[in-house]
């Protein structure tokens, strides 16, 4: 084969390739032959020529192919002095020669250029090229040239593949960086580097601008040009690295603050599972409590900051996304971005009234510029009871009946004599616990161009109870827009929905623990099909749990909407305006059908319950700002409005009775049915805010606010309440005195000082309540000496016209410093929060006339004042080497409550027992809610113990030393020495607030693989554990606990185990014989992952996983207390708000929190 044949093969391939980049009719392809020499050439510099034979000479002199379409270069005409072939590189003079005339090249292979116009070709528009007529001519050149002349007549578009920019991202130091975010400007298409920092981006034409931005670097952005591979390297933007965190109305950098301001965010969530917001936070801020209100599936929990400040309500401000009062619960937390804990005045100063408690502000994530990025995470698991309580065998049982008869001198029933009731038939604990499946899946969805981004997720959550035919699902659906219009105008839109139900009816635990083990499950020949005891056969009167599970048939519903729209304008430079408004919009209902059957000595007919709810929340808010930087000084100041008219609400219940059968539910076809409850509500408010924060020399700092908030459920007089705070800040870490002390990175300290309120205080307060009575189930009042009851209507709550504001005055003085490069950070805090005027209702005289034959009128006033004072410390370190990485974080608080003043109210009795009795007591020099009571000294051990008791209170003038006591029973501490025990010898017991809350959290990562794990736990706290009432009381034939079995006999035993049965009231009063120790610590997070690598992931077919990574997680894996109880987390179950804060230390025997197992995947594509 000849090398002539071998040129010709060569060059025609050549133009196969060239056709793939051609877009053009009529196609020359300039000569090349030999250069003719340097007199030539010289020549043709001081001419003027078009430009299609300036190509030519450069193709000649370069020895290459330049293809150009005729109408592309026809009439362009170039003189000397525009333009030299002065030898340079080919395609810098070929950039210059084209650029005036809008034209560009494509280089084709290492001999080839193509000439086109300069626009950006479309991918419809991309395409391969046809050569529908070639001439192959003789060379002029001698055959060791391999040069050929080739002229295309006419090439015709088909379709071919963009074409691909390629390059690689690094830092300063040259390594490269993984993540970085690639876009065409101006479109959504873009890519992220992998983990070398390499990219590969289709579809950016020569116009084209890509956009190259990273968290913590400066962006940057590169015309495409004629490139094909760019590289690029990022410069560290200061500035973004120092940390920016949300705060009221604005954002501000986290070494600018002169307040108490947490912030836990995706770094400090880690991948922990969590099915609520709350459950982030566990253990992560010091001085902030998270208390479960229980762990039923789906429940809520409620958070504390820096103690109790008032008597009605305890909970602080939810601000989502900017929302006020937003359902915290509504938000997935695989939705959230971070959260951030306002702890001082001077930094929720700026809510005023909303605020005494503090504020909770969550940020949900946003759209990120670039392609579609898809996320998954998602698990299945199972959770189960972490423990279960030692209760009597059947042989045990039954002698503890024959035990209380013989003490309260009763007949053992004849049934309780066979042998068939000493076999153990049922484990009644194992009957109501079962091990719960749960599953999460929760998509989302993020990209967007420089201009307009979007974010969105979809979550479903579905949990088994932990306790039998007990579940609940959830759905979140979040869609957030933002858009950017010309240079100064910003539109976003958000909106949230969450769509809850409930299935199921959670068993009683009491029941459930006093049914006798010898009974069976199931007895076909009862009305129902299940077991029952009853008080003649078996004297015991429990009822059997499971019809009320399986019996029943329970369903609840919840939609709740959440809608925001808000916009931004740059008026001028550092001068904006920003408005939203928001919706929330909330609708349930519950559906309860009970079965007909026969529980115990009661009889269950066929019955419906059902209720119905809609409320709306809107809110309008406006907001002004302007920051400015004038040399030295930096200063902004902020003025904005809210008008929010709360929640306007209806409700609805309904109940139908008299079923004939279990075929048709429906309350229209029951024999009876009524409306017994309707209710509405309306509220509004409006408010006027500004804020101004100033710094000098980026040392010193100031941060005044002041807010004014207009509310009607005052008294006329007093509906305005006026809100400032201020707080200062020293950067001495800036100062020139600390240069030279290397080893301290960061040092500031600073101080606050402000007034909030508090209007979480219920409606109508200033009007009167009117109670009327109906029969004689709800008499009123009673004349006459035989006090016959009468119906009527009375005033049972008096109004009070001059209602005000609750204030709490809170200072606050802080450090915060960094060694170790920052590696090592802490941070302190001592602060002070005065509460006056807390409203408390108040007791009126008899003599008034008003008040009902059972309750005393009342009126409410601002009568209380509290105090609440502790120390915070945080302190977190991060290090690594190598491939090993680590972070170890740690928090405590220490808080001491304390009641300084009633006014003219009585002490608040309150936390009600299974027993009937009231443990908790609220009055001055003790803490809100605190246990009250006698004092347990120990159990008499025989008659001559009782005698020598009763002969000392007798010197003293007493009958007796207390009142019905007998060997067995328990004696009381006389605390004032008088000799007997009387109400005077109580006192107060402990608190269920907490006096230290403590957490901390460890993060590892070696590799692939990572390991984390969070612990949280409260110190110095009391339960009362009210379930031991029922299972170690023994007043009645209850089964109860193994605990019993020590109970006192006969004379000489010493045990602190009282008698069983007794008939005095001496061993059941409300006393801390069942208030224990509630102190634990419990690892609440366990978790064990592997992450495919970035190598592995991007060398497998059509690389379909940006991420990949298993894991393995415990929740409440390890629990370390010495509460007997379920659980020490748990206490009182209330919604109320305000009984919340008195009950919360009573645990009469609550939904205890599970221990849960997953498995779970995250997966990004």
């Amino acid at each position: 084969m000849s090398s002539r044949f071998l040129q010709k093969t060569r060059i025609v391939l050549t133009m196969l390739f060239v056709q793939q980049l051609c877009t053009a009719q009529g196609i020359t392809l300039a000569s090349r032959p030999v250069q003719r020499g340097a007199a030539q050439h010289e020549e043709s510099r001081n001419q003027s020529k078009n430009l299609k034979d300036l190509l030519v000479d450069l193709g000649k002199q370069h020895q290459v192919s330049i293809l150009f379409e005729e109408e592309t270069v026809k009439n362009i005409t170039i003189t000397g002095a525009d333009y030299r072939q002065d030898g340079g590189k080919l395609e810098k003079q070929l950039s210059d020669l084209l650029k005036p005339f809008n034209l560009r090249f494509k280089k084709a292979g290492k001999e080839a250029y193509v000439i086109v116009p300069r626009f950006e070709k479309k991918a419809s528009e991309a395409g391969t090229a046809t050569i529908e007529s070639a001439t192959i001519a003789p060379a002029e050149a001698p055959e060791s040239s391999g040069r050929t002349d080739v002229a295309v007549s006419k090439i015709t578009q088909t379709n071919a593949s963009e074409e691909i920019i390629k390059g690689r991202v690094t830092d300063e130091r040259g390594d490269g960086l993984p993540g970085v975010n690639v876009v065409i400007k101006g479109s959504q298409r873009g890519v992220t580097t992998d983990i070398a920092g390499k990219y590969e981006l289709a579809g950016a034409g020569p116009d084209a601008v890509l956009i190259f931005s990273f968290v913590g670097y400066l962006p940057k952005e590169e015309i495409v040009g004629n490139r094909s591979v760019i590289d690029i390297s990022l410069a560290i933007d200061t500035k973004a690295l120092e940390e920016v965190v949300v705060i009221g109305y604005g954002t501000a950098k986290k070494k600018d603050l002169t307040g108490a301001v947490a912030v836990v965010g995706r770094k400090e969530f880690g991948d922990v599972s969590a099915t609520s917001a709350q459950q982030l936070l566990q253990g992560k801020i010091a001085g902030v409590q998270i208390v479960n209100t229980g762990g039923l599936p789906g429940s809520n929990a409620k958070i504390i900051i820096r103690g109790v400040g008032s008597l009605t309500n305890s909970d602080p401000l939810y601000v989502i996304d900017g929302i006020q009062g937003g359902d915290i619960n509504s938000v997935s937390p695989y939705d959230i971005q971070d959260i951030t804990v306002l702890k001082d005045a001077a930094s929720v100063a700026i809510y005023g009234a909303s605020a005494a408690n503090g504020v909770v502000l969550i940020t949900t994530k946003k759209g990120k510029a670039g392609a579609p990025k898809v996320t998954y995470n998602g698990y299945v698991g199972v959770a189960q009871a972490w423990k279960k309580l030692d209760m009597l065998n059947a042989a045990q049982y039954v002698q503890l009946v024959k035990d209380i008869d013989a003490t309260q001198g009763n007949k053992v029933p004849d049934k309780l004599n066979t042998p068939d009731v000493l076999v153990t038939r049922t484990d009644w604990q194992k009957e109501i616990f079962r091990n719960g499946k749960v599953t999460e899946h929760h998509v989302n969805v993020t990209g967007g161009s420089d201009k307009a981004t979007y974010n969105f997720s979809a979550g479903y959550t579905n949990q088994e109870g932990i306790m039998r035919d007990y579940g609940y699902q959830r759905i979140n659906l979040r869609t957030q827009l933002e858009e950017q219009i010309g240079k100064r105008i910003r539109l976003g839109q958000t909106i949230n929905f969450k769509y809850t139900r409930t299935t199921g009816n959670a068993a009683s635990f009491v029941e459930a623990l006093r049914m006798p083990p010898y009974a069976p499950t199931m007895d076909p020949t009862n009305l129902g099909g299940y077991s029952k005891v009853t008080t003649i056969i078996d004297q015991n009167d429990a009822l059997n749990p499971l019809p009320g599970i399986y019996l029943t048939e329970k369903l609840g519903r919840g939609v709740s909407s959440l809608f925001q729209l808000w916009g931004e304008v740059d008026i001028i430079n550092g001068l904006k305006f920003r408005t939203q408004a928001n919706i929330g919009l909330s609708n349930g209902n519950s559906y309860n059908y009970t079965g007909e059957y026969l529980n115990g000595n009661t009889k269950t007919d066929r019955k419906i319950e059902e209720s119905y709810s809609f409320s709306v929340s809107p809110i309008i808010e406006n907001i002004l700002s302007y920051t400015r930087t004038l040399g030295r000084h930096d200063f902004s100041l902020m003025a904005g409005n809210t008008y929010n008219e709360g929640s306007r609400s209806r409700s609805v219940n309904l109940t139908g009775s008299g079923f004939t059968n279990d075929l048709i539910k429906q309350i229209g076809v029951s024999k009876s049915n009524s409306i017994t409850g309707t209710g509405s509500s309306i509220y509004a408010s409006r408010s006027y805010f500004g804020r101004l924060t100033y710094a000098f020399h980026d040392r010193y700092l100031v941060n005044a606010s002041i807010r004014q908030d207009i509310n009607p459920a005052f008294g006329k007089a007093y509906r305005k309440g006026n809100f400032p705070s201020v707080g200062v800040a020293w950067k001495v870490a800036n100062e020139d005195f600390m240069k030279n002390i290397s080893f301290i990175s960061d040092l500031k300290l600073r101080g606050s000082w402000g007034i909030t309120g508090n209007a979480n205080i219920g409606l109508f307060l200033t009007d009167p309540t009117v109670y009327r009575g109906y029969g004689n189930n709800n008499i009123v009042y009673s004349f006459g000496e035989n006090k016959a009851f009468q119906q009527g209507a009375t005033v049972t709550r008096v109004p009070n016209l001059f209602l005000k504001w609750e204030e709490t005055t809170q200072i606050d003085f802080g450090v915060d410093f960094g060694l170790l490069q920052n590696r090592l950070q802490v941070s302190l805090d001592y602060y002070k929060r005065d509460s006056k005027d807390l409203l408390l209702d108040v007791k009126l005289p008899v003599s008034t006339g008003l008040g009902d034959v059972y309750n005393d009128a009342s009126m409410v006033q601002n009568a209380a004042n509290a105090v609440n004072k502790g120390f915070e410390a945080a302190l977190s370190y991060a290090g690594q080497a190598g491939d090993f990485s680590y972070s170890i974080s740690a928090n405590t608080g220490f808080n001491k409550n304390n009641v300084v003043s009633l006014g003219n109210g009585a002490p608040i009795v309150s936390g009600s027992t299974n027993g009937g009795i009231n443990i908790t007591k609220t009055d001055v020099g003790a803490a809100i809610g605190s246990f009250y009571g006698f004092q347990v000294d120990h159990v008499v051990s025989s008659d001559a113990d009782v005698a020598r008791y009763n002969e000392q209170a007798v010197a003293k003038g007493f009958k007796s030393y207390q009142d019905g006591l007998k060997a067995g029973d328990i004696v009381y501490k006389d605390l004032n020495n008088d000799g007997r025990i009387t109400d005077a010898d109580q006192s107060f017991l402990g608190s269920a607030i907490p006096v230290w809350t403590y957490g901390g959290s460890v993060n590892l990562s070696y590799k692939a693989l990572d390991l984390s794990m969070g612990l949280a736990g409260i110190g110095d706290v009391k339960v009362y554990n009210a379930l031991r009432y029922w299972t170690e009381g023994t007043t009645r034939p209850f089964n109860s606990s193994t605990a019993v079995l020590n109970a006192w006999k006969k004379d000489g035993d010493i045990t602190d185990m009282p008698r069983s049965g007794q008939n005095t009231p001496s061993n059941l009063r409300a006393s801390d014989r069942f208030l224990e120790n509630g102190s634990f610590m419990r690892l609440r997070n366990l978790t064990l992952g592997f992450s495919v690598p970035k190598t592995v992931l991007n060398s497998t077919g059509g690389k379909v996983f940006s991420s990949f990574r298993i894991y393995a997680t415990a929740m409440n894996l390890l629990t370390l207390t010495k509460y007997k109880g379920y659980d020490p987390e748990v206490s009182a179950s209330v919604n109320d708000a305000k009984s919340f804060i008195f009950t919360k230390g009573v645990d009469t025997g609550q939904y205890p929190q599970p221990r849960t197992f997953l498995i779970g995947l995250q997966v990004g594509f």
